[in-house]
């Protein structure tokens, strides 16, 4: 996978981070079973819950780091952007982590999906790092990972109005934002123990 190109402030250039359309050409291009949303949501949980490099989350998304050698420099660079990009928004301190969502001119729908998607990755993300139900996680934590597990099952209910939908999204997408970031916060000591372990070997 290629390495993303830093600029020298250290900030990444890889890819446009809202330009939604374009990964899901490249996962239906690779056959990736995930969309850029769940995949999104699955590096999310990674990256907070401890180190983590491009082809831990590469092998998750082609079942097995093998499929990622064939991916074009093209391809190679936009997932290193997605990686470099969330990476970096993560752990900065201006709050410029989004979730990795199709825009507003997308429909309602393919939003509320592709969110329902985003929280089924970032979940299975923490069970990965055995997370999903750990006993170490606090009380709001616990709630937090409740209710990703309520959106991960979410649709657009009919009854709704347009206007409605759009703020009931745009509500859950805030909450669900920032409930992350405070869970990666949470986590903080989790990570650093982590790359102490790393130091130490």
């Amino acid at each position: 996978m290629p390495t993303p190109k830093q600029t020298g402030d250290g900030s990444i250039h890889g890819m446009n981070t809202t330009d939604y359309p374009q990964l899901l050409t490249l996962f239906d291009r690779q056959l990736i079973p995930l969309s850029p949303a769940e995949a999104h949501g699955l590096l999310t949980a990674l990256i907070s819950a401890g180190e983590t490099e491009p082809e831990e989350w590469l092998g998750q998304l082609f079942g097995g780091i093998e499929g990622a050698h064939a991916l074009s420099q093209e391809d190679g660079l936009l997932l290193a952007g997605l990686f470099g990009d969330t990476q970096r928004d993560l752990s900065g301190e201006a709050f410029e982590y989004e979730l990795f969502l199709p825009d507003d001119d997308a429909e309602i729908d393919a939003r509320v999906a592709a969110l329902a998607t985003w929280c089924q990755g970032y979940l299975f993300g923490l069970g990965i790092r055995g997370l999903g139900d750990s006993p170490a996680l606090s009380d709001d934590a616990k709630e937090l990972i409740a209710d990703l597990t309520a959106i991960s099952r979410a649709a657009v209910e009919d009854a709704g109005t347009e206007e409605a939908d759009e703020e009931a999204y745009a509500e859950i997408v805030e909450y669900v934002k920032v409930g992350v970031l405070s869970l990666h916060e949470d986590l903080r000591p989790l990570r650093d123990a982590v790359d102490t372990t790393n130091t130490l070997h």
